[in-house]
């Protein structure tokens, strides 16, 4: 398959095609570095691929993502933090900034440049604002996060290995300072033991807190297309997989 470059998928979690007529038609889901995507091809799956991104979709995600926004014509500082860390709400808008010609660049975190953003232009976004206009314009942009995925299981008991549903998991940065030590609630472990979630870019400690034991998994870095645990790596869909009480 030649898949899309507009909206790379990072992985693709199920395919379908039908199997008589034609055109012979395809559809295949996963995600990219900006949400859920869906690809569809009319010429069976060595045919043309084309993406969408769907919109209005429903599902859990995460509360409390800081807004960061740089340009280097601000003052003192080539970066401010636009949307403060710890929002109980879904925030999707910033307050006005000024139209310099060069734009900005947008991000989720609240340090510009810090290790918790990672590398490379996979987490930024650029804005475009245009000096002047009247009235004052603005510009819809999406700020890519990295996907984590968990799966809890058993480690006593007689479900020793089955999947541990209910399980409830937190991410705090170990960002230093001055960058804020930021925690996000993932979604709770579904009957499959699994909980998927997009977060900012960055390191991180992971808490999984059961009803008889809290565990922590220190060094998680959530990247552009993979998770590390210390000296693992793990490609998307695998997940980062734990055995608790």
């Amino acid at each position: 398959m030649t898949l899309p470059a507009s909206n790379p998928a990072l992985y693709l979690s199920g395919i379908s095609c039908t199997t008589s007529g034609s055109p012979t038609y395809c559809s295949a889901v996963g995600a990219s570095a900006t949400g859920a995507v869906v690809l569809s091809s009319n010429g069976g799956p060595t045919g043309s691929w084309a993406a969408q991104t769907p919109a209005n979709l429903s599902g859990s995600f995460v509360l409390g993502v800081p807004i960061e926004a740089n340009n280097s014509n601000l003052s003192p500082y080539p970066s401010a933090t636009v949307v403060p860390a710890g929002a109980s709400t879904d925030v999707t808008s910033i307050p006005d900034i000024y139209p310099f010609s060069s734009g900005y660049s947008l991000l989720a975190g609240d340090c510009y440049a810090a290790p918790e953003l990672g590398a490379g232009s996979f987490n930024v976004a650029q804005a475009a604002t245009v000096p002047g206009d009247v009235p004052p314009a603005s510009a819809s942009v999406t700020i890519p996060l990295g996907m984590i995925e968990v799966r809890v299981l058993h480690s006593t008991g007689n479900q020793v290995g089955f999947p541990y549903n209910g399980a409830t998991f937190s991410l705090t940065s170990t960002a230093a300072a001055p960058c804020g030590t930021d925690t996000y609630t993932l979604p709770a472990a579904g009957p499959d033991g699994l909980s998927r979630t997009a977060v900012p870019y960055g390191t991180y400690t992971l808490t999984i807190t059961t009803s008889a034991s809290t565990t922590t998994v220190p060094n998680v870095t959530v990247g552009g297309s993979s998770i590390t645990v210390g000296g693992t790596t793990y490609l998307p869909p695998n997940p980062i997989t734990d055995s608790v009480a």
